[in-house]
């Protein structure tokens, strides 16, 4: 009676062994392959674990990646930002420069035009007590000058 509902139930579930397969061979065969699939089974839901977990462990170092190259990129940006503020800064800088070295280099020629003339007046002066006639008092004069003024430039070019 017990074989009988076994073997009607295998045939409701479509089983091997449900017509004719009642003795404890077909019992032992099947129990043996049902037991392959249970392992088959057990691994691959191991193998899938084990992906996940990889996966996972992959998933938070990408994270961990990302947040460095967030911050890196953030430092980045700002040492762009100060590059620029400091690329500004230098640009104002060097035009105060150049307008102080301009002014510097037009009072040196006003001076050296006043010390010119200076220098010719005080020559006529001293030339003047010679009584020598006005164009060779002028004459002695601008030579005198132009004498100083080049024992001057180079006294300048040796140093």
């Amino acid at each position: 009676l017990d074989n009988a509902r076994n073997a009607n139930g295998r045939r409701a579930l479509r089983l091997p062994g449900g017509d004719m397969e009642c003795g404890s061979a077909g019992f032992t065969a099947q129990h043996e392959s049902v037991m392959q699939s249970t392992e088959m089974v057990e691994r691959s839901s191991y193998k899938l674990e084990e992906a996940q977990r990889l996966a996972l462990e992959t998933e938070d170092i990408g994270q961990g990646i990302l947040g460095d190259l967030a911050a890196q990129r953030e430092t980045i940006l700002h040492t762009l930002e100060s590059t620029r503020t400091i690329g500004s800064e230098l640009n104002a800088a060097r035009q105060t420069l150049n307008r102080l070295i301009a002014t510097a280099q037009r009072n040196r020629l006003i001076t050296l035009v006043i010390g010119a003339v200076l220098c010719l007046g005080l020559c006529f002066w001293s030339l003047a007590w010679l009584k020598l006639p006005l164009k060779w008092n002028l004459g002695l004069a601008i030579l005198a000058a132009v004498m100083i003024a080049t024992c001057f430039a180079v006294r300048f070019k040796l140093q």
